[in-house]
């Protein structure tokens, strides 16, 4: 039937291919498929890993192999041998899923569907790296699957393999089940050895979980065990063999050709498999075809492949393996029973089905090529992708923010910068009434945007009047406001501060309605050229003359660009709504809790620099220490752009009864991706950093640096769970970061002057919060509407 539509070309990837020693399941579904294909006409080109005795290029007619790299390897490998031309030619691809995807939907430019073996759900990755399983878990597989092959056809074996499919996000309408068949040639009758034996086929992996067949072994007296297949586990094997005391007892087999795989199999009493994860269990169907009957862990696919008390019997657990393999070896009739099922079951499997349905998928998805979405946009247009893309604006302001500080530093020495450290943080804390009205507008806007109005033209006439207001008072009230400060030279740049918060409170008011309406691309830029503009307008101050004043005056002047810069759009935005509705004064009445949140978070974050500036031992301590919090403080800024997505968008999903804690986990992801690099870094060159970006004389912090590096990051982490409560309006967090708020500058006091002393009480006091404020916000469900008195 498949022949009949015409040939394809058709570019398989994956990891190993069924000629390599540790092909197993994947490799004989891969030759299954191909073998038809080939015999229906269509053109063949594989791309995998490479073995002793490969050859890199193998041309055989219509089959053709691109073998390079090792299993660790195969994704580059693949990425480089499909863009340097393998393949060039193909109608469609296959790309096969053995544990690893390759991310095909970012760089492959024709057609795929992917055919999943099975998923690990962690168990694989935690078996093979141990603690780092889990977090490679997420990246290789979860992350992947959930972001990038969303729709993205997906074929596979089982239907257990299926339900991990959807629950990692896969749409249950783009997955087709195939069940994995046997060759006709595998049915084998062989005479049964007079002992008791057992038999698992399959890679010597730590998650087959072969120990616990040992387990088995030693409970039935006389029993042996052939082991067939190979791994980078055989060694750990042969060892915890010897240390049994089985060695008499157990054949490793290696890597055997097909006769005598099924003899193997035909000749054992039972076929035994314990994997911890497993999309199907093809030997067990191939077992059955040699008429052996299967005791297994009921795991993944496992648990349809082997029907329990038909094929053979299913244990609970491994505990349980041992249990039901004697009861298997003790019955004999029992034993003759399921053996005949089993052959009658692999009767039903044949590969031409199988084939054929994978073929239709590949010759649909090529005819839907014109109506895809680029995978790109598509990312660009998700959750991940919106959040990711605000997330790489605050990245390229904080490298910005970066450049500014190395060029404050170079330009004005130790003693300058660390003036203009000072008074960078006293902004930031008076610049909180703005970014609280900025997150109530973004929320009431995203949660009822139909029942709010602003009038732009009443905003600019407010905040200019305020702001000529505020500079007077501020030009008053300098020297004082110097003297709070810790910048006794610099009065007029201490009477800036005000000032510039007064305008930032304009331009928060105008990225909350941006927020609001999903402009977050605009958003974003604006972020960006708020940092370019302050380095340009900061850097040309300083080389006029006006030293540190100026330095910080450019922060003001690139405020109000920007506020200037985004007013039409935000003014656009709000210009269709009703004439009578929620106003800037009844939306800043619901800022409070807000205004509260920000407040204790900006001082939690930078109260320590003003400590610093104050009870350091010199001034080039006090200006290496704001160095490293500027370095440390690159998380943060993540967190800032990641806030800016999470929290219009968990207002919006809990004002309509969506769970929002999935956006917060993806958010939080991101911050641990960048995190844990950057405190590596810092751990290894910390003082190397200082001194080569800031300036020689700005080391003295590396030893704390990395210690602050995990403090912001966990901070940061605080940071996303605040705006994650705000967004579904719940205000119980403000006791938690009240009462650190009140503890922080005395603990501060008791661990100063030493630098490292002030990290560690800095970390201390994040892991409190992050204790309290992260974990309650994952596990507790967002299914309430947004409080009316925090909206």
């Amino acid at each position: 039937m498949a022949a009949d539509r015409g040939p394809l070309h058709i570019l398989v990837i994956a990891d190993r291919d069924w000629e390599h020693p540790q092909g197993g399941g994947s490799g004989a579904l891969m030759r299954a498929y191909v073998a038809r294909w080939l015999e229906w006409g269509h053109r063949i080109t594989v791309v995998s890993s490479a073995f002793p005795g490969a050859r890199g290029e193998d041309n055989r007619g219509a089959l053709t192999f691109h073998r390079g790299g090792t299993l660790k390897t195969a994704v580059p490998h693949a990425f480089r041998r499909v863009r340097s031309g393998a393949g060039a030619d193909a109608d469609v691809a296959l790309e096969m899923i053995n544990g690893v995807f390759f991310f095909t939907p970012l760089w492959l430019r024709i057609p795929c569907v992917t055919c999943v073996q099975h998923l690990s759900a962690g168990a694989q990755y935690r078996h093979e790296f141990g603690r780092l399983g889990t977090p490679l878990g997420l990246v290789a597989e979860t992350l992947p699957l959930r972001h990038l092959y969303a729709d993205r056809p997906l074929v596979t074996v089982s239907e257990a393999t299926a339900e991990a499919l959807v629950a990692g996000g896969a749409p249950r309408s783009q997955i087709f089940v195939s069940y994995a068949g046997v060759e006709p040639e595998e049915f084998a009758s062989v005479a049964k050895t007079p002992e008791p034996s057992l038999v698992h086929l399959g890679r010597l992996k730590r998650y087959k979980n072969i120990e616990s067949i040992l387990d088995a072994l030693e409970a039935i007296e006389g029993a042996r065990l052939d082991l067939v297949g190979e791994g980078d586990h055989r060694d750990a094997l042969v060892r915890e063999i010897e240390r049994r005391g089985l060695t008499d007892r157990v054949t490793l087999h290696g890597f055997v050709d097909e006769g005598r795989k099924r003899e193997l199999l035909g000749r054992a009493w039972v076929n035994v498999m314990a994997s911890t994860a497993e999309g199907w269990g093809l030997s067990v169907t191939e077992a059955g075809a040699c008429g052996t009957t299967s005791a297994a862990v009921a795991v993944g696919g496992l648990a349809e492949s082997v029907q329990h008390e038909r094929t053979g019997l299913l244990a609970s657990g491994a505990e349980d393996l041992p249990d039901t393999v004697r009861r298997l070896i003790d019955d004999h009739d029992l034993r003759a029973r399921l053996a005949a099922g089993a052959r009658d079951r692999a009767r039903e499997l044949t590969w031409e089905v199988g084939a054929e349905q994978v073929l239709d998928r590949l010759r649909e998805v090529r005819a839907e090529e014109g109506q895809q979405i680029s995978p790109l946009r598509r990312l660009a247009g998700s959750d991940t992708g919106r959040a990711g893309g605000l997330a790489a604006a605050a990245m390229a302001t904080n490298v910005i923010g970066l450049a500014v500080s190395i060029a404050f530093a170079r330009l004005l020495g130790g003693d300058g910068y660390g003036s203009v450290a000072a008074l960078v943080a006293a902004f930031l804390i008076l610049a909180i009434p703005g970014q609280a009205l900025q997150v109530a507008v973004a929320r009431t806007i995203s949660a009822d945007r139909d029942n709010v109005t602003l009038d732009p033209r009443r905003l600019i006439r407010a905040f200019a009047l305020a702001t000529v207001a505020v500079a007077a008072a501020s030009a008053v009230l300098r020297e004082p406001l110097a003297a709070v400060i810790g910048v006794d030279g610099d009065p007029w740049a201490a009477a800036a501060v005000p000032t510039s918060a007064c305008v930032w409170m304009l331009l928060s008011i105008e990225r909350g309605v941006l927020q609001g309406t999903g402009h977050y691309r605009a958003v974003g830029l604006s972020l960006v050229a708020e940092g370019a503009a302050r380095l340009v307008a900061g850097t040309a101050l300083i080389l006029a003359g006006l030293g540190v004043t100026g330095a910080f005056l450019g922060t003001g002047l690139s405020v109000a660009g920007v506020a200037l810069a985004v007013l039409p759009l935000s003014t656009r935005e709000m210009a269709d709504g009703p004439v009578h509705g929620r106003g800037l004064r009844d939306i800043a009445r619901g800022a409070l809790v807000p205004l509260a949140a920000l407040t204790l978070f900006a001082w939690l974050q930078n109260i320590d620099v003003i400590v610093v500036k104050h009870q350091a031992l010199s001034d080039d301590a006090a200006s290496s220490y704001a160095a490293a919090s500027v370095a440390a403080k690159m998380v943060i800024w993540l967190s800032v752009g990641l806030g800016l997505f999470l929290l219009p968008e968990a207002a919006r999903r809990a004002r309509s009864g969506e769970d929002a804690r999935p956006i917060l986990a993806r958010t939080l992801a991101i911050v641990a991706i960048v995190a844990v690099p950057m405190i590596v870094a810092y751990s290894v060159v910390g003082r190397q950093i200082l001194e080569i970006v800031f300036g020689p004389d700005l080391g003295q912090a590396g030893g704390a640096l990395p210690v602050l590096g995990l403090a912001m990051s966990m901070l940061a982490c605080v940071y996303l769970a605040v705006q994650f409560l705000l967004g579904v309006g719940r205000v119980a967090f403000l006791l938690g970061l009240a009462a650190i708020a009140v503890v922080e500058p005395l603990a501060l006091l008791v661990a100063a002057p030493n630098l490292t002393d002030i990290a560690l009480t800095m970390l201390a006091l994040t892991a409190v919060l992050a204790a309290g404020l992260v974990i309650p916000a994952l596990q507790r469900a967002a299914d309430t509407p947004v409080a009316e008195e925090a909206s």
